[in-house]
């Protein structure tokens, strides 16, 4: 036998008597939880939008966006599921998750700001609508820098 296999079949010997340790904790759960709320909110807004501002539908960049959007706040809606999931099998990830929100969470807030600017778009958005969007640029960003941080001073 090859030295490579026996000490893979060592190692699994090992593993094979240790219990499955998750530090995926509630409380990272709930942070999900809540970044996922403030981004569907940025989403929608962002959607909500464009379905009402007949001017820019049709128009492919405003399309894509819109799409985008959908389909992040579908990954928001499903990431603190996965959290729960890995809660029971294990696995460090919640730097990575406030990474993620951090960058979705840019990405969504200045692609919904831009479409409120885009011609008469603004019409359809309330002020406080465009205010939250521009406090969440600042806020994704301060998340994703944290994130970072709690990342590199955890290893």
């Amino acid at each position: 036998m090859s030295s490579y296999l026996s000490s893979g079949l060592q190692n699994a010997e090992v593993l094979a008597g240790s219990a499955p340790v998750s530090p995926v904790t509630f409380g990272a759960i709930g942070f999900t939880i809540m970044f996922g709320i403030f981004y569907i909110a940025t989403a929608s807004i962002g959607v909500k939008t464009y379905n009402k501002c007949e001017e820019i539908q049709g128009v492919k960049k405003w399309d894509n966006i819109k799409m985008l959007l959908s389909h992040t706040m579908t990954i928001g809606m499903a990431i603190p599921a996965v959290l729960m999931a890995q809660y029971f099998v294990g696995g460090k990830v919640t730097a990575a998750m406030a990474i993620l929100y951090g960058i979705m969470g840019l990405i969504g807030n200045a692609t919904a700001f831009a479409m409120t600017r885009e011609g008469s778009c603004g019409e359809f958005t309330k002020k406080d609508s465009k205010n939250y969007l521009i406090f969440g640029m600042v806020a994704s960003l301060l998340v994703m820098m944290g994130g970072g941080a709690y990342m590199s001073m955890s290893r």
